[in-house]
């Protein structure tokens, strides 16, 4: 009976541990995920605005005639 109380704790103690380890990654996964946004929603309005400058040049550009 000992054996087994010691077994189970621990058994306990090693799930414990896991989940405790598990919880701090996922606050540090989700805090990179949110950073990883931040920084592709920064790489997208530079991407827009890299688009609609290169589309006013374009549209500056004389037309060709045929």
């Amino acid at each position: 009976m000992n054996n087994e109380l010691s077994s189970l704790e621990n058994r306990l103690t090693e799930l414990i541990d896991a989940y405790q380890s598990l919880r701090m990654e996922n606050r540090e996964l989700t805090s990179k995920v949110l950073q990883l946004q931040t920084e592709n929603d920064r790489s997208a309005e530079k991407l827009e605005r890299a688009k609609e400058q290169i589309e006013s040049i374009l549209a500056r550009l004389p037309t060709e005639e045929v």
